[in-house]
């Protein structure tokens, strides 16, 4: 229990950092439009919709109630989509607000069409930029999933007595150890909080330590994502177009993996003569520097709508939100984001939704206790050097029993997984009143 002088301590705390932090971001603004100019020379920003950065809409509101959801990228935001057929099942009137902070995050809510649901930008955590956008909006409440805290956006929204919930938090050992050295700077921004549902056992038990049993544990949220969508007509028109070829898959490729792998298929295409690699980016806008890697292979390119041949090594898909198609199509999937240290890993529950094989690198802190509870159960297998990948991948090929064991493993494991989506929402839906939606 606090005690006055901890209370005193908050305040003087409070007055220091986070003050000092808003006036700090306020003398950035400056740097910041330049660093945004920057992105938008890079392909990163959309040169119409900058100004959602600073807090200005680019779309008319509703003037309906609006649920919040805010995730940082594709994987955060693909997190959120489950969230919104619950809703809407309780509140059907409900419009939807998703904010996120990359190119590849808009054009996959586009794609996927959600209904009553608009996209924005989050704005920059500068004082101005983040009044601007919380008094256009006036969201019923904002949740935000993983690991975006951003202190002067989460002050304006409790100033306005907006709930705000945390769910599937998860942050790095380093941010970990980053917040601990302001632990009660902590105590304040994560006070703000009406909800926090940690999403790994290592967040769960900071969290604690810094406001107690304010904190749930339900599990990672994306151990629990429904299956990706397919598009019907192009899996069937690749699946005809592969015919009877040995298929593996390399998913969500980062720089510095790729020669890995086009050497692994090189060396299994000796064993194999007719297998193909599908080969999908993390970052399409990648694409152009990746081709150049593949030398005198034969590759066809998703978005050019290239068709797979007899000659075809490689089927580069440069899209996003074709995931499920990737997996459809392929009886073993290398998870990549996790070969080289410094990456984090993604999610292995995807590609084992399709029965999938699945493979890893040994980084892969983002869904450590996923894989660990896939690695013990067998269901998945990690590989600890890079140069180890042909070993591992020709012998599921080479063991068709081993591989329909791996498969039905994995797929196991998805099956046995419990509800947490359901139990997410059970919370959340606690501190949705009534009479806001």
């Amino acid at each position: 229990m606090w005690t006055l002088s901890n209370k005193k301590e908050l305040k003087m705390e409070r007055n220091f950092l986070l003050h000092v932090y808003r006036y700090f971001m306020i003398l950035m603004s400056p740097v910041l439009w330049i660093w945004i100019k920057y992105r938008l020379l890079r392909g990163k920003e959309e040169c119409h919709r900058i100004k959602e950065r600073f807090g200005y809409p680019t779309i008319v509101h509703p003037k309906k109630k609006i649920i919040w959801l805010h995730g940082a990228s594709v994987g955060e935001v693909k997190t959120l989509f489950p969230l919104i057929p619950k809703i809407v099942s309780d509140y059907p009137d409900t419009f939807f607000l998703i904010t996120s902070a990359t190119r590849s995050s808009a054009d996959l809510i586009a794609k996927n069409h959600l209904p009553n649901t608009y996209h924005q930008y989050i704005p920059l955590d500068i004082p101005k930029a983040v009044n601007s956008f919380v008094d256009y909006w006036e969201p019923d409440i904002l949740i935000i999933t993983e690991s975006e805290i951003w202190p002067n956006l989460l002050t304006k929204t409790k100033s306005k007595n907006i709930p705000i919930a945390l769910i599937n938090g998860r942050f790095s050992k380093k941010s970990i150890k980053t917040w601990g050295l302001i632990n009660k700077t902590a105590q304040i921004i994560f006070g703000y909080f009406d909800l926090i549902i940690s999403g790994d056992k290592n967040t769960h038990n900071f969290l604690k330590s810094i406001i107690g049993d304010k904190v749930q544990y339900l599990g990672n949220l994306k151990s629990n994502t429904s299956c990706l969508s397919v598009n019907k007509i192009n899996h069937e028109k690749l699946k005809t177009q592969i015919g009877n070829r040995l298929v593996w898959c390399a998913a969500s490729t980062h720089k510095g993996e790729e020669k890995y792998i086009i050497s692994a298929h090189k060396k299994l295409r000796e064993k194999f003569p007719n297998l193909l690699i599908i080969m999908s980016l993390r970052h399409p806008e990648r694409a152009k520097s990746v081709l150049k890697q593949m030398g005198d292979l034969s590759v066809s390119i998703h978005s050019h709508e290239d068709a797979i041949t007899n000659k075809t090594d490689i089927y580069l898909i440069d899209t996003i939100g074709d995931m499920g198609l990737a997996y459809s199509l392929s009886k073993i999937t290398l998870v990549c984001g996790s070969l080289i240290k410094g990456l984090k890993g993604h999610n292995p529950i995807e590609p084992a939704h399709f029965s999938n094989a699945i493979l890893t690198g040994i980084h892969f802190d983002s869904f450590y206790d996923t894989y660990m509870s896939m690695l013990d159960s067998k269901a998945a297998t990690s590989i600890l050097l890079g140069d180890d990948i042909e070993k591992h991948v020709s012998e599921l090929l080479s063991n068709p029993n081993k591989l329909k064991k791996k498969q039905k493993l994995a797929q196991n494991f998805v099956n046995n997984q419990i509800s947490i989506l359901d139990s997410t929402w059970n919370k959340l839906s606690q501190i949705i009143s009534e009479p806001k939606i």
